[in-house]
Parts: structure tokens; C-alpha cells; sequence
């Protein structure tokens, strides 16, 4: 026989979570978010970098091809002396929502090998980036006389 009035030890409830338990998890998740949201920025910037040098590189080209249209005798396609002043061409964001993007600066140099017969071109572009200052593409190319 028990006796009256006694007390049953209570149990703890094994099948819910405990306050500790709660704040752990939370904070868990929170760095892992975090985390998360840091890659998607990196990964953005990453992103705006690379248009900005696939960007440079079809000035580059357009330019390049300029010079590949023109007459060989032509005085677009005169020596230099070092790398012509730079102009400034500013490339559009997607959508042409009308703003300025990205500020490229495009210069040339023009190397007569042989001045009758071949020219060397290069076509330089520069811009910079927030974190990263003074990126150069350059782009050369060898411009043969050619009379047929």
C-alpha cells in the first residue's frame, strides 16, 4: 500500500524542445543565412565584373575593327607616337534605362614593321572598378598591305 498524499516524482516531457534548445537552433540558421546572403553579394559583384570586362573587350573589338576597315595608306592608320589620348566611351546598362553603367577609356598605338606592307595596331581599354582600379584590356592585332 502507498501512502496518501505522496507525491509522484514528476517527469520531464521528452517530446518538446526546450527554450536553450530553440536559440541554438535559431542562431544556427542565422549564420547560415548570413552566409548565404554574403555569397549572393559576392556572387553579384563577381557577375558586374565580368560584364564590365566582357564589355571592354567588344569596345576593344569595334574599335580594332575600325582600323581593319580603313584604307592601309589611310591617316586613321597612321604611326603613333606611344598610345593616342584616350576617348571616353560609356556603355549603357541592360535595358538602356538611360545611365551610365561603366566609363571606358579607349586608346591606340599604330606601329609601322614595314610602312608600305604591315602595321602593328593595338587597342588599349581601361575602366575601373569599386574594388579594383585602373583594369586594362588591351587588344592587338597586325594589319598587312594587302593590293588586290
Amino acid at each position: 500500500m502507498g501512502i496518501r498524499g505522496a507525491r509522484r516524482p514528476q517527469t520531464r516531457r521528452k517530446d518538446a524542445f526546450t527554450m536553450l534548445e530553440v536559440v541554438i537552433a535559431m542562431a544556427i540558421l542565422g549564420f547560415g543565412l548570413l552566409a548565404v546572403a554574403l555569397m549572393q553579394l559576392q556572387a553579384m559583384n563577381g557577375g558586374r565584373a565580368g560584364r564590365h570586362s566582357t564589355q571592354a573587350a567588344v569596345i576593344a573589338r569595334d574599335q580594332m575593327e575600325t582600323f581593319q576597315r580603313v584604307p592601309f595608306g589611310s591617316a586613321t592608320l597612321a604611326q603613333t607616337v606611344g598610345w593616342s589620348p584616350p576617348i571616353t566611351v560609356n556603355a549603357q546598362p541592360d535595358g538602356g534605362a538611360g545611365g551610365v553603367e561603366q566609363a571606358y577609356a579607349v586608346s591606340w598605338r599604330v606601329t609601322d614593321v614595314d610602312a608600305n606592307w604591315v602595321k602593328d595596331v593595338d587597342v588599349r581599354v581601361t575602366w575601373d572598378e569599386p574594388s579594383f582600379q585602373g583594369r586594362t584590356l588591351t587588344l592587338s592585332s597586325t594589319r598587312y598591305n594587302d593590293p588586290w
